[in-house]
């Protein structure tokens, strides 16, 4: 069954040429009407993955005794708490409460970064003790105090570029349209040298986040 965010794609790309994998899944994702995070609840019934912090509470303890060590090593006074991507709020509060036990009342902000309007109000519902202050992007948090920053399974959604290597150069591996339909197409053109990380260098297959670099 398709979705209806694949007219939109392919009349893009019908009107401007195959588009970047890293562009086809901020559509897929972030499209202000039909994109998975803003259109639907990846915590309802019918989500289509689940986290550690959903599974219990061991996760989150040892991550929270973890950070609480990070403090008394650092002999930080007090601190802000940042999570990127905090789903349901559930590590953020099992993190709090560990931290709380360790370091009581050190904590003095928690910042969420989040784009789902649906995660959003789970996250002020669950977390309303600790008054969170909601963010679009990580850039746009502008700390007074140390930070402890946290992100499970966070920049495996982000966006990337995919890349191969053919005929002594990378190529990049667009989004087209194939036989009326929505598949890979290979960039005849080799892509600057510079466009691949380093450390992906004589790779057959690199696959490279410039978002995630970014953050």
């Amino acid at each position: 069954m398709s979705s209806p965010l694949q007219p939109i794609i392919m009349r893009h790309i019908n009107a401007h040429g195959p588009m970047g994998l890293d562009q086809y899944m901020s559509l897929c994702l972030q499209h202000p009407e039909h994109g998975y995070y803003i259109s639907s609840n990846p915590l309802s019934s019918r989500r289509d993955f689940v986290t550690a912090p959903e599974l219990g509470s061991l996760f989150g303890d040892l991550l929270g005794a973890w950070f609480a060590q990070q403090v008394t090593n650092l002999e930080l006074p007090e601190f802000d708490l940042v999570e990127l991507g905090p789903g349901s709020g559930r590590l953020s509060r099992l993190l709090i409460r560990a931290l709380d036990s360790f370091h009581p009342g050190k904590m003095r902000q928690l910042h969420l970064v989040e784009t789902s309007p649906h995660l959003r109000l789970v996250q002020k519902e669950r977390l309303a003790a600790y008054d969170p202050i909601h963010h679009d992007h990580v850039g746009k948090i502008h700390p007074t105090r140390p930070m402890l920053l946290m992100a499970n399974e966070f920049f495996d959604a982000l966006p990337m570029r995919l890349f191969e290597f053919d005929q002594g150069g990378y190529h990049e591996l667009l989004v087209g349209i194939q036989q009326k339909n929505l598949g890979f197409t290979r960039n005849i053109y080799p892509i600057a040298a510079h466009h691949i990380p380093p450390y992906a260098q004589g790779n057959m297959v690199v696959e490279h986040s410039p978002q995630s670099h970014v953050i």
